[in-house]
């Protein structure tokens, strides 16, 4: 069966790669924000909180 002048597995293959891509960032942002969640950020926003009086163009 062809479909659109394709086989009907290539069709589905090309068919099927938003739902691969958009599975994929959600997994990944899950992970990511769970690692997130475990990092200690405290340094990094000391030296954001101390720059903000410093006004930067």
């Amino acid at each position: 069966m062809m479909l659109f002048g394709m086989p009907m597995w290539t069709f589905l293959a090309f068919l099927s790669w938003p739902v691969i891509f958009i599975t994929s960032a959600i997994v990944i942002y899950i992970v990511m924000s769970k690692q997130d969640a475990l990092i200690d950020d405290s340094e990094f926003e000391k030296g954001i909180k101390s720059r903000k009086g410093e006004g930067h163009s």
